[in-house]
C-alpha cells in the first residue's frame, strides 16, 4: 500500500502560519513562510482593509507558482458566500500578474480555504477569472480533505503542472458544513469521506448510488415546483 504523504493530525496542528508551511513542505513545496507587507501587494482598499496578515508560504521554480497565505478578519468569514467572495476580489487583482497561484484563506486556523484560480479570455481578450475552491475544516477534518490535500503534492514536478493538478484537484470542491444547509446527499458524502481510502470497485459503487440520490433529490424539487403551480 502507498505510504501517505500526511495524516489527519497533520491537518489538525495547522493552527499558525508556520504549521501551514509545514503541512506543504509535507506535500513537497518549496516553503519560506514569509511575512508580508499587505500594501506590496497593492490590493484595493476594500481587499486591503480585510486582510489580517498575509504570508508568502511556497515558492514553485523561479516565483512561477506561488502559495499566499491570507489571514481575514473574522468579519469577513461570516458565510461560505462572503468568504468565498472576498477570495475571488483579492484573486482577481493577484492574478493580474503572470505567475500561477494557490491562495489559501483563514480566520483562526479552524478552517482553511484553498483557492485556485482559472484565467480565461473572452473574445474581445478581455480577462475573465474563475476560481476553483475547496474548503478544509482544520478542526476536524475527514480523510475527505485528507485525500484532497494529498493530490495537490508539488513531489519532482513543474510549477505549470502543479498549478493543472491543483485545479483538478479542487474543481468540485466540497465545503464544510457550517457554511451549508445539509440536504440527504451531502449528509452521505460527509459520512463517506470519514472512511479510509476504498478501493476503486467501491468507489464506483458509492459514486452510482450517489448519482442516484442526485436524481431523486432533483425528481423532488421538480415535483414541488409542480405542486406550487397548481
Amino acid at each position: 500500500m502507498q505510504k501517505r504523504l500526511l495524516h489527519l493530525e497533520d491537518i489538525q496542528k495547522t493552527n499558525s502560519p508556520e504549521q501551514v508551511a509545514t503541512l506543504f513542505q509535507k506535500l513537497g513545496y518549496n516553503v519560506s513562510c514569509q511575512l508580508l507587507d499587505i500594501g506590496d501587494l497593492q490590493l484595493p482598499e476594500r481587499s486591503a482593509k480585510a486582510v489580517n496578515r498575509v504570508y508568502l508560504i511556497a515558492n514553485q521554480g523561479d516565483a512561477e507558482l506561488q502559495v499566499f497565505l491570507f489571514q481575514l478578519h473574522p468579519n469577513e468569514w461570516i458565510s461560505l458566500g462572503a468568504v468565498t467572495h472576498r477570495m475571488q476580489a483579492i484573486a482577481n487583482n493577484i492574478c493580474k500578474r503572470a505567475s500561477y497561484f494557490l491562495l489559501l484563506g483563514t480566520k483562526d486556523y479552524r478552517q482553511l480555504m484553498l483557492v485556485s484560480p482559472c484565467k480565461s479570455f473572452d473574445a474581445q481578450m478581455n480577462l475573465k477569472l474563475n476560481i476553483h475552491k475547496c474548503l478544509i475544516n482544520v478542526a476536524d477534518p475527514s480523510y475527505y480533505d485528507l485525500n484532497r490535500l494529498e493530490k495537490i503534492a508539488a513531489f519532482n514536478l513543474s510549477p505549470q503542472t502543479i498549478y493543472q493538478i491543483q485545479q483538478s484537484a479542487l474543481r468540485f470542491g466540497k465545503y464544510q458544513r457550517k457554511f451549508e444547509t445539509l440536504d440527504s446527499v451531502r449528509i452521505y458524502l460527509q459520512e463517506i469521506g470519514r472512511i479510509q481510502l476504498l478501493k476503486t470497485s467501491e468507489e464506483i459503487a458509492l459514486a452510482r448510488q450517489v448519482a442516484q440520490l442526485e436524481e431523486l433529490d432533483h425528481i423532488r424539487k421538480e415535483l414541488q415546483k409542480t405542486l406550487q403551480r397548481k
